[in-house]
């Protein structure tokens, strides 16, 4: 009679076993992360001038870069030069380098990008909430990073993002919160990402996207609170996506162009103040019921093109949330709402 009935104590024994590799394993990879984080801290940047760090990026090119990846220790205003001096060499500083500042809360003060900056890298400034001055963008940049000034929620004034930029990434100036007057944005910029400009209650006026852009992206400009009048999407964007402009309650009209392809769920939803919609669709296509806001039929119209009429009640998301649909030519309808200083 064998002791190993339906080979049950093998395959505890066996669990057991596995079970303590596991750990052993699990040891082992903190172990090695420990020390990769170490090596990294201790050999991050290639030299360090007047108290900032820096990579060379070529004979004559450099980066600021990080002292230690998850902060440092900086205070007072931060002023990064155009030009630095090391060893008797002269080098242009062109990129403010990933997780530059990452999370250097004691830093005051405003924010200037010398204009010999071409590049900031993903969580450059993220989390620099001590700044509490203006942000001023080199007029060189072409790009800015993923979260670069993320959670950055003191800066104030006005923000304006050169021509010069091409791509903003993912979050770039999310909460901040604090931003007031106007908002420009670069007319060579083709996607506003997800999340942009999220949180940033703080912007005043007429919000203007350039015709350069192409897509919106989810959450791009949610909780954008302070623009208001006429949100005039721009002629040419094919895509706006989910929530992007979500709980912007200032606005009170939305013109949206015949170039639009789609639009996700809740796109509009909470822009409790908007009392018209003009969609210049030619051939309209469904959509959710969440894209505009719950019950805003009890005081908004949709202004729709003449004799799309049929079109438009195929899809509900288009029509069950507005007081009426008006059998009137898209043209008239602008007429009417030009009087009234669109």
């Amino acid at each position: 009679m064998s002791i190993f009935l339906n080979h049950q104590f093998p395959i505890v024994i066996f669990k057991i076993m596995n079970t303590q590799l596991l750990d052993l394993l699990t040891k082992r990879v903190w172990l090695m992360m420990a020390f990769f984080l170490y090596f990294v801290n201790a050999s991050s940047f290639d030299f360090e001038v007047d108290g900032l760090c820096y990579n060379k990026l070529s004979d004559n090119q450099v980066e600021v870069t990080y002292k230690y990846v998850n902060g440092n220790s900086y205070s007072g205003n931060l002023s990064i030069p155009d030009i630095i001096n090391y060893n008797g060499k002269t080098y242009n500083v062109t990129s403010i380098g990933n997780y530059a500042f990452n999370r250097c809360s004691n830093f005051t003060g405003p924010l200037i990008i010398p204009n010999s900056v071409t590049s900031i890298g993903d969580y450059a400034f993220y989390l620099c909430e001590g700044l509490n001055g203006s942000l001023k963008l080199s007029n060189s940049l072409t790009s800015i990073g993923h979260f670069a000034f993320g959670g950055c929620e003191n800066l104030c004034g006005e923000l304006i993002i050169p021509n010069s930029v091409t791509t903003v990434g993912t979050y770039a100036f999310a909460n901040c919160k604090k931003f007031t007057g106007t908002l420009t944005i670069s007319n060579n910029l083709t996607l506003v990402d997800n999340s942009t400009f999220y949180g940033c209650n703080g912007f005043t006026g007429l919000l203007e996207i350039p015709n350069s852009v192409k897509e919106i992206g989810d959450k791009a400009f949610s909780g954008c609170k302070g623009f208001s009048g006429l949100l005039n999407l721009p002629n040419g964007v094919k895509s706006i996506g989910k929530s992007a402009f979500s709980a912007c309650s200032g606005f009170d009209k939305i013109l949206i162009p015949n170039t639009v392809e789609s639009i996700g769920t809740n796109a509009f939803n909470m822009c409790s103040n908007v009392t018209k919609v003009i969609s210049l669709i030619t051939t309209p296509f469904a959509i959710e019921e969440s894209v505009f806001e719950l019950y805003l039929w009890a005081k908004a119209v949709l202004y729709i093109p003449k004799n799309t009429k049929s079109s438009y009640l195929t899809f509900p998301g288009w029509i069950n949330n507005f007081h009426y649909c008006p059998r009137k030519s898209v043209n008239n309808s602008l007429k009417r709402l030009s009087a009234l200083r669109f």
